[in-house]
């Protein structure tokens, strides 16, 4: 009778139907729930009757009583349900490249695998679980895997070994293990333990864990997505450390244990999300900025820096007395070391021979990392480079510097002693996201992912290229669903900014909707689930949505705009689609042949739906020629 609305709020407290009169007077309850969420409320067309969804069961409501019932509701037949589904991956969430520069592994939905690097192929599968791996970082010999493993709602380090192609715990599933980072010198390996303890492990002469340190204990709460940096000579490990006033910024640690100490002192928003630790030992460059400003490249000394200067080259070359070796500093850091076998050798039959070589280039001889605390804030400079720019990555000779900026990689040249004054280079286009990405050992290659495809270009002469890695596996839905459940409340569990959770139970939150996540048969089902869990906590920008990529997933529904308003009161009397305003600037606008007053006949050659929805017509045409038949204005000639 549109005498009044009814409307969903919770202002007593839980959620229940009101009716507010649009003559006057206070809104009024009519249901009177405790608890549970009212949702998708319906009037009937008499106004007697409205439905609405409390519990994942349908209810009714006499608008005349106010009393409340449930409709039972039988099912029959077998639900639809997601059940199993064979996937052929081709886009990767993690890469890393081994240190001999012969092997990759990625992770394809949730699961790892490896393959040539040089060639590609198909991938070989190394881990079969429930729960997702991630954080992938190769030993230094090229023979063994390490990555986090999801376990319910904590995670461990795992190691896979290519020799018994075995995977075995590094570290007890009993909290949230993250950022595994082997030592160069192989013998450690360091990650962050429940978001506060910064351990090392060192690992005995079966490379099986022999003793265990917790170097720091602090606020490293963001290290789960930021990676640790070793010094070249493994007696260092820098880490980024969020201070009381949520300043970010980097700390370094004998990995032995003993006093940690700041070596930036930045008051930024965001910061250290990659650190990269020169070669040389000298220094360490890392991101730094703001939420809403450019994020820039910091580099800090860590000793009083010495310039270098061409003219030094010239003197150098009589310091060496003739038949002694060459000492320079461009020559003296590289040795030679006996091949830990020959380029031709292949390992056992029962391993995969691609990916169990070992390296054959020539180790690097490393000097002791030294650190002269005294002055470190005024050796901090930002480098000279346009835009935003973060995730720096220095390459194995020291020389070039590879960045993101604006979706892209730039390479930037940190020879002291060049002829040019160094500028960007631009190494890969395009407007996909490019992540992940690792020199080669020879440091004239880089690899990366490339919205998720695995690319590589030389830094030279850029000219980019993908590699082929295929990663297939059955997937089911009903072993997956845990997982998913338990990977949103765990998020939240550690992430939430409020620890009291705006006065609601998370723990009570989780008991009450498991059952429902355990009950889906869709994933659009479970993340129905997820979301009214997160909903309880009255917190806004959260939620789940539907993924871009990987299991249960479809390309979200985008339907076209014709830049045209409507007449509602012709569509809802059933006038169709009467043309009240062109937008200006909008598809019909820069067409010009549509004016208002016409009327929409057709769109691509079907006529627009009941009431005028014209929407389904419109669904994924973006971007795709799109032809619209009008009629002329009742009483005007033509159409």
């Amino acid at each position: 009778d549109g005498a009044s609305l009814y409307a969903m709020s919770d202002q007593g407290g839980a959620e229940n139907l009101w009716r507010i009169p649009l003559a006057g007077g206070a809104p009024q309850a009519v249901t009177g729930f405790t608890e549970g969420r009212v949702l998708f409320p319906s009037i009937s067309l008499d106004g007697r009757t409205i439905v609405f969804e409390r519990e994942f069961e349908i209810w009714k409501l006499d608008t005349a009583t106010g009393a409340t019932a449930r409709v039972p509701i039988v099912l029959r037949g077998a639900p639809a349900g997601a059940g199993e589904r064979r996937l052929v991956e081709s886009t990767f969430r993690n890469l890393a490249i081994s240190p001999d520069g012969k092997k990759l592994a990625v992770i394809a939905h949730g699961e790892v695998f490896a393959a040539p690097a040089k060639e590609g192929g198909p991938g070989q599968r190394l881990t079969d679980t429930p729960g997702s791996e991630s954080d992938i970082t190769w030993s230094m010999d090229s023979r063994r895997l390490a990555y986090v493993s999801e376990r319910g709602r904590v995670s461990q380090v795992m190691e896979y070994d290519f020799a018994t192609q075995q995977a075995r715990a590094l570290t007890a599933a009993s909290d949230i293990d993250a950022a595994p980072r082997y030592s160069p010198d192989g013998r450690m390996l360091a990650y962050v333990h429940g978001r506060r303890e910064l351990r090392v492990i060192t690992l005995g002469a079966d490379n099986r864990p022999a003793r265990e340190v917790t170097v720091f204990t602090g606020a490293l709460d963001r290290n789960e997505q930021s990676r640790l940096a070793w010094s070249p000579d493994s007696r260092w490990i820098a880490f980024a450390v969020t201070d009381r006033r949520s300043f970010r910024n980097v700390w370094v640690v004998p990995s032995t244990g003993g006093e940690a100490r700041p070596i930036s002192f930045l008051a930024n928003g965001n910061g250290a999300d990659q650190i990269a630790w020169s070669p040389d030992g000298r220094y360490i460059v890392f991101d730094s900025g703001q939420r809403s400003e450019n994020s820039r490249l910091v580099r800090v000394d860590l000793t009083p820096n010495t310039p270098r200067y061409r003219e030094d080259t010239f003197r150098d070359l009589f310091r060496t007395p003739p038949g002694a070796p060459d000492t320079r500093p461009e020559t003296r850091d590289r040795v030679a070391t006996p091949k830990a076998q020959d380029d031709d050798a292949r390992p056992p039959a029962a391993l995969p021979p691609v990916l169990a070589e070992t390296a054959t280039t020539p180790p690097l001889k490393v000097t002791p990392t030294r650190i002269v605390f005294e002055g470190l804030r005024e050796r901090a400079t930002f480098l000279p480079l346009r835009g935003s720019t973060d995730t720096p990555v220095i390459s194995p000779d020291g020389k070039t510097l590879v960045y993101s900026s604006d979706q892209n990689l730039y390479s930037y040249d940190l020879d002291e002693l060049t002829r040019e004054t160094p500028a960007p280079e631009q190494l890969t286009g395009g407007r996909r996201r490019k992540s992940d990405y690792a020199f080669s050992p020879d440091s004239k290659q880089v690899y990366y992912l490339d919205g998720g495809r695995i690319s590589v270009t030389p830094v030279e002469t850029p000219r980019p290229r993908s590699i082929d890695v295929t990663a297939e596996l059955v997937v089911r839905f009903e072993a997956e669903r845990q997982v998913v459940f338990d990977q949103a409340w765990s998020i939240l569990n550690r992430n939430f900014y409020d620890p009291a959770f705006h006065g609601r139970d998370w723990t009570a939150l989780r008991d009450r909707f498991e059952p429902f996540a355990q009950g889906a048969r869709t994933p659009d089902e479970l993340r129905r689930v997820i979301n009214l869990m997160i909903g309880e906590l009255d917190a806004s920008h959260m939620g789940v949505s539907r993924p871009t990529e990987g299991f249960g997933s479809t390309p979200a529904a985008r339907v076209g705009d014709l830049g045209l308003r409507f007449d509602r009161e012709a569509a809802e009397t059933g006038r169709g689609l009467v043309v009240s305003e062109v937008i200006n600037l909008g598809p019909a606008s820069v067409e010009g042949s549509i004016r208002p007053g016409e009327t929409i006949t057709a769109i691509d050659g079907r006529r627009p739906g009941a009431g005028g929805n014209h929407h389904h017509q419109l669904t994924q045409r973006n971007r795709h020629r799109t032809v619209v038949s009008v009629a002329a204005p009742r009483g005007a000639g033509g159409g």
